[in-house]
């Protein structure tokens, strides 16, 4: 059964890896939210290396406040 990152043939699918990697991540994260054994650790620039489809299930751990500009944080 094809899944959304099944590739036909070597070179028959562009795309960008990081993209990719963000969708995949984002749904490794969902899958495993009952169980809560799947944590993502990465820099500030998780939006900027594309890996922003993970925020679709998740937001980050925060510890600091909280301000009204600030996006995708959580406690």
């Amino acid at each position: 059964m094809p899944t959304p990152f099944t590739v036909p043939s070597p070179g028959a699918v562009v795309a960008q890896d990081t993209l990719v990697l963000g969708r995949f991540l984002r749904d490794v994260t969902k899958l495993n939210q009952q169980e809560r054994n799947f944590r993502v650790f990465g820099p500030d620039e998780t939006l900027s290396n594309l890996l922003g489809a993970l925020f679709e299930v998740t937001d980050r751990q925060w510890e600091a406040p909280i301000v009204e500009n600030d996006e995708v944080l959580g406690p």
